[in-house]
């Protein structure tokens, strides 16, 4: 790989060291969010053998996707619609340790808040995001990115698609009513129920996970100032995996050794990067001659 500082750009890795990439590609490829790693290292490869400026090219094509979306009729029915609801979210919510939650989230919610103003008889969009990028070209590795596409929507009135979005997960609250589960918290993308038995939302996740969106059952643990999200399977409730999430970015690699797979530190771990240079925590686990 040419640019790796490009590669973790697009896919929001956080590694200090890039000469060290192989090792952090490695621990990322062991959580469940990134156990696809080794398919976009090779996909984003391929990519470089036919673009010789993976971050120019990128920009140019961020921008020319923004100008066509720009003069589609669903930007501009949504741009002007002043009637979508203000619904309510919660911006101060905190997970409580011993609960069993169930979170419903928008998959690309920026996506589907956009489409949903692309009438069929139209369809200048395309029927899912990837059919949207293939009409200019767009390699593959680039329809993986969440950082990409969040670069073209968040150029495209993202207050009014958060408003939609928030629409979208009104539907949702209203269609799951009929289950009884207590909500936890509602934001523009996504829903959070509690419940008691994994039985309570075996039917949900089953019924609803799929294109459209993300239904995970988990329980958290709180250690330091962030938490562990632990992912409950949908037949027995035992956690099948854990991630940490809101970690400080500069301890990533530490808390992911310590609290997640339970290992002792490398002293690659310990790396972070401040006003662009490379340092290392000093720690009492890793005898470091300082």
């Amino acid at each position: 790989m040419r640019d790796i500082k490009s590669f973790c750009k697009m896919f929001d890795l956080n590694v200090a060291s890039f000469e060290d990439f192989d090792y952090y590609k490695s621990l990322f490829s062991r959580l469940e969010r990134w156990k696809n790693m080794d398919e976009l290292v090779r996909l984003y490869e391929n990519a470089e053998k036919e673009i010789d400026d993976m971050f120019g090219y990128r920009m140019s094509k961020i921008d020319e996707i923004i100008d066509f979306m720009k003069g589609t009729r669903a930007y501009n029915d949504m741009a002007d619609e002043n009637l979508i609801p203000d619904y309510p979210v919660n911006k101060n919510f905190e997970y409580s340790e011993g609960v069993n939650y169930l979170s419903i989230d928008l998959k690309m919610a920026n996506w589907q808040a956009m489409k949903k103003y692309d009438p069929h008889f139209v369809n200048e969009l395309g029927n899912t995001y990837s059919d949207l990028l293939n009409k200019f070209e767009v390699p593959e590795v680039f329809h993986r990115s969440k950082h990409f596409r969040q670069y073209i929507f968040g150029n495209l009135n993202p207050k009014k698609q958060m408003r939609v979005q928030r629409v979208l997960i009104e539907d949702i609250k209203n269609a799951m009513s009929r289950y009884g589960l207590k909500i936890e918290c509602i934001k523009h993308d996504e829903i959070i129920y509690s419940f008691e038995k994994i039985e309570d939302v075996r039917e949900i996740i089953e019924g609803l996970d799929g294109d459209d969106f993300t239904v995970r059952a988990f329980t958290i643990k709180k250690v330091e100032n962030f938490r562990i999200n632990q992912y409950l399977c949908k037949n027995s409730g035992e956690i099948l995996h854990s991630e940490p999430v809101g970690c400080n970015g500069h301890k990533f690699f530490m808390y992911l050794k310590k609290y997640i797979f339970n290992e002792p530190y490398d002293i690659r771990d310990l790396y972070f990067r401040m006003d662009g240079e490379l340092a290392v925590w000093k720690t009492e686990e890793l005898k470091l001659n300082f």
